[in-house]
């Protein structure tokens, strides 16, 4: 066998190794976000009244996590978790939603207000628990949808600030103060720590304003 001949050998057979190589490599999965949201409504809504959207946010990580849904002053970004909606008018144009607030003062987190969510598990960060419920939304009124047509609408969901001046609200006062719950700020200060910090924005859906059957 001639030098020449080895050397070709010895590159037919590195060549088709490498293929073999290449052919056992998998593509990398993207992994799932550990927060997904998705919002649901009929497809259609009378003029002078509001769709009715429903919210549902999921939990892809392995472990049980905490969570709080919708705050005094969540809806308008006042503090977190930031709950809010997004929504394109028949023009295509961002809607001006009108932004209030009952009173200047934003209500105390309290322990209460933190579920924990299994893996898989699934909650709506409007809903009523017990002897309590999670605020509303002022964003979505009759006067966001004042016109005929149609509206695209998404959700957004972050808890991406992990200080908690962030989320205590108004009314928390002092790190020391006691809340009205029996519990202690450093207690929330904890739970704080095991919520997921993420920004999750949900699908977009699409409702068409229509005037009323006479």
């Amino acid at each position: 066998m001639t030098t020449s001949f080895r050397l070709a050998l010895c590159l037919l057979l590195a060549s088709r190794a490498g293929a073999v190589a290449r052919s056992d490599e998998r593509p990398q999965m993207p992994k799932a976000p550990p927060l997904t949201c998705t919002i649901r409504s009929a497809p259609t809504c009378e003029l002078g009244q509001v769709p009715a959207i429903s919210v549902e946010i999921a939990n892809w990580t392995e472990s049980e996590i905490y969570v709080i849904g919708s705050l005094d002053g969540s809806d308008t970004k006042c503090r977190y978790p930031f709950c809010y909606f997004e929504v394109l008018g028949p023009d295509g144009k961002p809607v001006q939603l009108r932004l209030f607030r009952d009173c200047g003062n934003m209500n105390a987190i309290r322990e209460k207000d933190f579920l924990k969510v299994p893996p898989g598990g699934k909650f709506n960060p409007y809903q009523k628990i017990d002897d309590h419920g999670f605020f509303g939304t002022s964003l979505i009124t009759p006067a966001t949808f004042r016109a005929e047509g149609e509206y695209r609408i998404r959700f957004v969901y972050s808890t991406d600030r992990a200080e908690p001046k962030f989320w205590l609200g108004d009314a928390n006062g002092d790190m020391g103060l006691i809340l009205n719950t029996g519990g202690t700020n450093e207690n929330v200060v904890k739970l704080l720590s095991k919520v997921p910090k993420i920004t999750a924005s949900s699908n977009e859906i699409t409702v068409k304003v229509v005037r009323p059957k006479k």
